[in-house]
């Protein structure tokens, strides 16, 4: 896991890596299989495609339990890929709780 600060945003940029037993074109078909991901995502209550923003980027919402009532937002999501390097970026539109800045 690496973090580092962003100038003018609340948290921090966070990048987890794990090793598994898995192609990187299927890990990203898990990952942006939207409608499952509650599935296998801890509090995570619902989340799907709002729309298709281009090519590569798609408008989520989420829903997570959380004390009180449940966060929910809506990101996009832009998939890209550098080799065999795939990489997910988010940008929030709007939320419950969280700060869009």
């Amino acid at each position: 896991m690496r973090t580092r600060a962003v100038a003018e945003f609340p948290w921090p940029e966070t990048t987890a890596y794990r090793a598994i037993r898995a192609a990187p074109a299927e890990v990203l078909a898990v990952y942006a299989d939207f409608a499952s991901q509650a599935q296998w995502v801890p509090e995570l209550v619902a989340s799907r495609m709002l729309a298709r923003e281009a090519a590569n980027a798609v408008r989520v919402f989420y829903e997570y339990e959380v004390a009180g009532p449940n966060e929910r937002y809506t990101v996009v999501v832009t998939l890209g890929r550098a080799g065999e390097t795939y990489e997910a970026r988010w940008r929030l539109l709007e939320a419950r709780y969280a700060w869009s800045g």
